[in-house]
């Protein structure tokens, strides 16, 4: 018998961690000091995987299911505190949901993977749901982050050309084989407006925020070169195998977009969190030493050519380098969720395979133990490395989600 996945969401009340942004792939803060959780729920036996509450004075004031027949993924979630946004992708038909019907259907049979994206009011009352994409090929979704006017932004990837949703046709057209989607959302739940980016290669996204004017900042990862997008020229040239940064207006013009990597190198950018001043923190890995950024210099030097770095850093309002550094030892280490404070300072959280004795002068604060270790670590406003360390056991694990206390 073939066991489904089906996507579950919880919200529980009564937290004692305090209540502040939680950046996260499973989880977020509402205005309440609630925590919003989405679950993979594997039927019939219910089995919890992925994410762990470790709190134990909270209780689940509703939960509720969202799914198909078929395999259905959860891949971010955001709110606030009268909505709430969960995106993913599904491989069924999800005819209904809560009584409500799809603003659109899935175009062809299963199995085809979709994007999938939802909207919730605070009791748990779903407001609206819809799935995208046309037939022959999958879709899927990143990240999803809400707007100002009670909408949202979605960042997903796609194979094939998507020539209209909702009569509205792409600000950018489709190039290659694999490309970003960005689609905007009102608060109903209909397309504003979407654009593709990407070139001619395997272009993979991976994050999205929404920006202080309306706009929106995403990142990625691009195999080729995407030379005059929209009329630009890229602030940092592309190396090879880049991370890439793309900065959109609130109408979805493009503004600005730049290359970060080094010739022979693989460099991701795996992250993205507002700094409370101005700019934007970034986060990833490098494989080989990024000798300059326009100018800039990095704060520490690549580990070990060959091996993957934690890459942070941060950009400008415009998109220029202000700082960044690598983190690491011989084996490979990577920071994939970042969070800042109101004095800009900059935490990270990820994964190392091996141990990481000293990074300059810093000496961990919990030692390696074996396998694969989450990894933390904070970095002062220009970006010097304060305090990192590790926490496991003998079993490989992996950070995936961070937050900041009152307690800093």
């Amino acid at each position: 018998m073939r066991i489904f996945n089906r996507i579950i969401l919880f919200i529980l009340s009564g937290m004692t961690l305090g209540c502040n942004t939680i950046n996260t792939d499973c989880a977020t803060y509402d205005g309440q000091c609630n925590l919003l959780l989405t679950y993979l729920l594997y039927n019939p036996v219910y089995e919890l995987r992925d994410c762990e509450l470790l709190a134990s004075d909270s209780y689940a004031t509703w939960y509720t299911l969202l799914g198909s027949s078929d395999d259905d993924f959860v891949s971010d979630i955001c709110g606030g505190r009268d909505r709430l946004f969960v995106t993913g992708s599904t491989n069924g038909i999800v005819s209904s949901a809560q009584g409500v019907t799809p603003i659109s259907g899935y175009p062809t049979s299963p199995p085809e993977s979709k994007i999938m994206v939802a909207s919730y009011g605070s009791g748990g009352n779903m407001n609206w749901f819809r799935i995208m994409g046309p037939a022959g090929s999958g879709q899927g979704s990143t990240a999803i982050a809400a707007t100002g006017d009670g909408g949202a932004v979605l960042l997903g990837n796609t194979a094939v050309d998507i020539p209209s949703i909702d009569g509205v046709t792409p600000l950018q057209s489709f190039q290659g084989s694999g490309e970003f989607i960005i689609i905007r959302f009102d608060k109903n739940g209909f397309v504003q407006w979407y654009t593709f980016f990407g070139g001619t290669g395997n272009d993979q996204p991976r994050d999205l925020i929404a920006t202080s004017d309306g706009g929106v900042l995403v990142c990625g990862t691009t195999s080729t070169n995407i030379p005059g997008y929209a009329g630009l020229s890229p602030i940092l040239p592309f190396s090879n195998n880049d991370a890439i940064i793309v900065k959109f207006a609130s109408n979805g013009t493009p503004e600005w977009y730049t290359f970060l990597g080094t010739a022979g190198g693989i460099t991701s950018c795996t992250g993205l969190y507002p700094f409370a001043s101005n700019g934007y923190a970034f986060a990833g890995i490098a494989s080989q030493d990024i000798t300059s950024l326009n100018g800039v210099t990095p704060v520490q030097n690549h580990s070990s050519p060959g091996t993957n770095d934690i890459l942070l850093g941060r950009i400008n309002n415009f998109g220029y380098v202000q700082w960044y550094t690598m983190l690491g030892a011989a084996l490979n280490q990577n920071a994939s969720i970042i969070v800042a404070d109101a004095d800009d300072n900059l935490y990270f959280g990820g994964g190392s395979n091996g141990n990481v004795a000293s990074i300059g002068s810093v000496f961990p604060l919990l030692p390696y133990n074996s396998g694969t270790d989450p990894m933390f670590g904070k970095l002062n406003v220009s970006g010097q490395l304060l305090i990192y360390g590790f926490i496991g056991t003998a079993s490989n694990k992996q950070a995936s989600g961070i937050n900041i206390d009152r307690n800093g």
